[in-house]
């Protein structure tokens, strides 16, 4: 899938957005009802990811899966947290629900990991446990994803100075914009918010912000493999355009 570079106005429109977009309090869900609440997402976002998936023309087996796939839900998971992991089955951590504004962004981080699966991305690195968004309230998820990156069976070092890792990185990071461009209208079909992807975006940039200006215990995990804030969530105002003036998904 090619992804074309955001233009001008919605590069611009990014950094509004990451500073100025109101965002629902974080819902802090009880672990109780954690489990409710992504029981609920799961029906719309599983079926408009299939249908979307067979008008894309994916293989059968991988649009199968948008119906099959274990999501599993690690409630006592201290990190803001969910990937494909080396099974192929889609995790959330409880931190990741419990921190949600709102339904719509729990269903957001679900289509944007179906998204992952649809195109293949645990396909290419089977190993890679590490697909998705990830926080950390330690330096966990950024080893995970600094240092257990692969290709087929081989790791793929990610240390800053490593010409092989920045290939790497940059790599993944076109995966989440793909995975990011096919969530919004996965959820515009299942007849929810597609900006709530970007309010789970700007979500995790204020904890990133909160960390660096100290003001929180949250580490960030998901810099070394995700695309920066602002070209993201400039991908991000570009394809809700796309959707809004009736440009279809398409793979190029």
């Amino acid at each position: 899938m090619e992804i074309d570079e955001p233009v001008g106005d919605h590069q611009s429109v990014a950094n509004t957005v990451l500073l100025n977009t109101a965002l629902a309090p974080s819902r802090q869900i009880p672990i109780a009802e954690m489990q409710g609440a992504l029981d609920r997402v799961q029906p719309p976002v599983r079926s408009a990811s299939h249908l979307v998936c067979l008008e894309l023309r994916r293989p059968v087996d991988r649009c199968r899966l948008m119906q099959t796939v274990k999501v599993a839900l690690q409630p006592y998971d201290s990190d803001i947290n969910s990937f494909i992991n080396s099974s192929g089955e889609v995790v959330i951590s409880g931190q990741a629900m419990a921190s949600s504004g709102s339904d719509d962004e729990i269903a957001a981080i679900l289509a944007h990991e179906l998204a992952h699966l649809m195109l293949g991305h645990n396909e290419r690195s089977r190993t890679n446990t590490v697909i998705g968004f990830s926080i950390g309230t330690s330096n966990r998820a950024s080893v995970a994803i600094a240092h257990q990156l692969h290709i087929g069976n081989l790791p793929v070092e990610t240390a800053p100075n490593s010409h092989s890792g920045s290939l790497n990185r940059a790599y993944q990071s076109e995966r989440e914009i793909e995975a990011d461009r096919i969530a919004i209208y996965v959820l515009d079909r299942a007849g929810l918010a597609p900006v709530a992807l970007r309010d789970v975006l700007v979500r995790y940039h204020r904890i990133e912000h909160q960390l660096l200006q100290g003001e929180s215990t949250d580490s960030v995990g998901y810099l070394q493999t995700h695309p920066s804030n602002d070209r993201r969530i400039a991908h991000i105002v570009s394809a809700l355009s796309d959707l809004d003036s009736g440009v279809p998904l398409e793979l190029r």
